[in-house]
């Protein structure tokens, strides 16, 4: 932004309201939908304006810096939030988000924007290691919740299997007991189920191979 720049007043009014919430204007129906024609005329107009925007180094600093500046307020992020949350859960905003996503993954030029984005972020180790091991902290995190909520179940008395940890290839039932059946084509792992309470006993099916049969463990 140059120095000495300032806003007009119709765009202070708009800043002003921004910050009343609810009693925003803006957020009627009706405004919101004049908002959103007047946005879209203006994009078609100035196609470029975004990126000639961003392409200002001191600018996408600035941003960055007011975006984390936003984030670190707890009441600022609890909002933002909620409000992503419930876009989310609303059956016509997600449709709204698949048909977006299907009409620009059918653009060959944004479709090759994308994978080569995301083929750059991929390509630097760091961005690697961080993301791997977000995934691999979620992961832990879900992993920990299951497991409080796998001993909440048996202290009530239900059997319990973590399937995450044990896959039969058939689940079986029969005059009130369970049964895991298990397909072997190889060698079998008969210890699988040595430390698994769910099933009542185990069936394993040893098949014939064209090389003969298997070899037991």
């Amino acid at each position: 932004m140059k120095k000495g720049f300032k806003h007009n007043e119709e765009t202070k009014q708009r800043m002003r309201l921004a910050k009343i919430g609810d009693k925003n204007p803006a957020k009627r129906p009706e405004v919101r939908e004049k908002l959103s024609k007047s946005l879209k005329k203006f994009n078609e107009e100035n196609p470029n304006f975004i990126k000639n925007v961003f392409s200002n180094p001191e600018l996408r600093q600035k941003i960055s810096s007011n975006s984390t500046k936003q984030w670190k307020d707890e009441e600022k992020r609890k909002r933002i939030l909620d409000e992503l949350r419930k876009a989310h859960q609303d059956p016509k905003f997600k449709e709204k988000l698949s048909k977006h996503a299907l009409k620009n993954w059918s653009n060959p030029e944004v479709r090759k924007r994308m994978l080569e984005s995301i083929s750059k972020v991929w390509s630097n180790p760091e961005n690697r290691k961080r993301l791997s091991e977000s995934v691999i902290k979620r992961m832990q995190i879900h992993s920990n919740f299951i497991q409080e909520q796998a001993k909440i179940l048996e202290s009530q008395g239900f059997k319990v299997l973590i399937s995450d940890k044990i896959r039969p290839d058939i689940i079986s039932f029969k005059d009130g007991k369970i049964y895991a059946v298990e397909i072997e084509l190889g060698a079998p792992n008969y210890e699988k189920y040595k430390e698994c309470k769910f099933f009542d006993d185990i069936i394993w099916v040893l098949k014939k191979t064209k090389t003969g049969m298997i070899k037991h463990a």
